[in-house]
């Protein structure tokens, strides 16, 4: 308002909420366009919080990954996928990058809703588990020693093992179906 000072809006992606949000919801293809933009939105922010990062915000980061451990026991993915969101979200925090952060607020509920049907895809090979923990454990390390290509890197090793397993998975079901059709097919 004009001569009222400036005002920050607490729903600054509303434009983007609804209908994007509800079109990835549905899509199988938007399972791997988040990963995607989780190669960027991550590997960006474990960049600058291992170089900007405080030792509160490593100490919340040490935090948050040590929950993900906890969540896991409980074997139930919505709360380990919750548990990694905190711990991406406190990376983001220890960015300093307010656009970052706020991104990465907004669509908490889609990004949850992916990390949680890729956990429960990869369920089919509990062995991927410890590595992802690896994986999580390397970005960490890099981010607490204050090793921003280091930080970076882990991050889309993680990503990218992730986005490939997946993949993998998809054409072994693909090929599956096929077969089962022809099967049944073979059976009239």
């Amino acid at each position: 308002r004009q001569g009222g000072g400036t005002f920050v809006s607490d729903n600054i992606l509303a434009g983007l909420s609804d209908p994007l949000f509800e079109l990835m919801s549905k899509s199988t293809e938007s399972q791997f366009d988040l990963l995607e933009f989780r190669h960027g939105i991550e590997g960006m922010s474990a960049y600058y919080a291992a170089m900007r990062g405080t030792d509160a915000d490593f100490e919340e980061i040490r935090e948050k990954h040590d929950a993900i451990g906890h969540a896991q026991l409980e074997n139930d993915h919505r709360l380990t996928a919750q548990a990694i969101f905190d711990f991406y979200l406190a990376i983001c925090g220890a960015s300093h990058n307010a656009v970052t952060l706020h991104l990465a607020r907004g669509m908490s509920a889609v990004l949850i809703d992916n990390i949680e049907q890729n956990l429960t895809i990869l369920a089919k090979k509990p062995d991927v588990f410890i590595e992802m923990a690896g994986y999580r454990k390397s970005l960490l390390d890099a981010i607490l020693s204050s090793k921003p290509q280091k930080a970076w890197a882990a991050s889309h090793r993680h990503l990218t093992f992730i986005e490939e397993l997946l993949l993998k998975m998809s054409q072994e079901n693909s090929r599956m179906e096929r077969s089962m059709r022809r099967m049944q097919r073979s059976e009239y």
